[in-house]
């Protein structure tokens, strides 16, 4: 299986100054557009999402902006997980633990 990476970086860096928290449905949902994930999920792909180390946090609305959209493409969390793989610190692993619990409704 093919494998691409997909960096957040350039989504966290404010006029020269990186942000610690990605926070917004809308925001969440501009990054989505931008990075065509429709299109990448519609590849039999693993995707490697890369979040900084120096983010904090990633709220519910953020996270649901930027994959809520992923589930009527990948109906499954077992699907979901099985697409993309996320870097992230451990503090950031939990809020994509929660994110996916929510946008599934679990």
């Amino acid at each position: 299986m093919e494998r691409i990476s997909i960096d957040l970086e350039p989504f966290t860096v404010f006029d020269g100054s990186p942000v610690h928290n990605l926070a917004g449905k809308e925001y969440g949902s501009k990054i989505r557009e931008k990075l065509n994930l429709e299109t990448v999920e519609k590849e039999s792909t693993l995707c490697e999402i890369l979040i900084p180390d120096y983010i904090d946090y990633i709220s519910t609305g953020f996270f649901a902006g930027l994959f809520g959209p992923s589930t009527t493409i990948l109906e499954t969390v077992d699907s979901f997980s099985a697409h993309y793989a996320f870097v992230a610190p451990d503090v950031v692993i939990e809020d994509i633990d929660y994110g996916i619990a929510r946008i599934y409704r679990m």
